[in-house]
């Protein structure tokens, strides 16, 4: 948990952008996952260890509410809490939006903003090379460890071969991946 929300709170316009929208948290009860990560943000400088304490166990009590995993107060998987947050955080998007039009404002997610990004997954026959592709939304990539990071998103961006039945009658095809937008 600390080393995800110390990585996550220094994205300076991540931090802005949560910040920004702060007029809204209070319009909207399922804000709370924001209001929380704010809390913990707000507090990182402060020398009063009992506030901070109970401040990153509130956030971790709203993050096991979530997802069950985190309940337990045993060590987890650091890129598993990551997702889970940012997935908490970006879950309440929809009804932010809505909140804060009913108002005549807007609301931009952070998440969405700043972290998320789109990966197109193009299918190619390999009998009549007709292609079809699809956009997805990403919050992170699970990279295969290379000597790089350059490296392991190389051997992801890679093409690689599946079995698919093709209106040509075609068994083989092959799938890219590429991105379609990158994270701020």
């Amino acid at each position: 948990m600390n080393s995800v929300l110390q990585s996550l709170l220094t994205l300076t316009p991540f931090v802005e952008e949560l910040h920004k929208q702060s007029r809204l948290w209070y319009l909207c009860p399922p804000a709370l996952p924001l209001i929380l990560l704010s809390e913990v943000q707000s507090c990182l400088p402060s020398r009063n260890w009992a506030r901070k304490k109970w401040t990153l166990v509130v956030f971790l009590t709203s993050v096991a509410g979530f997802h069950s995993e985190f309940r337990n107060g045993t060590q987890q998987d650091a890129h598993e809490f990551l997702s889970v947050v940012l997935q908490q955080l970006s879950s309440v998007s929809g009804e932010m939006k809505s909140a804060a039009a009913a108002e005549t404002l807007s609301y931009t997610c952070p998440v969405e903003a700043h972290i998320s990004f789109q990966m197109l997954n193009t299918r190619q026959c390999a009998g009549c090379g007709h292609e079809s592709g699809r956009t997805e939304k990403y919050l992170n990539l699970s990279l295969v460890s290379k000597d790089s990071v350059s490296q392991g998103l190389l051997e992801y961006l890679k093409a690689e071969q599946l079995e698919f039945k093709c209106h040509c009658g075609a068994s083989e095809s092959w799938q890219r991946r590429s991105f379609s937008t990158l994270p701020k």
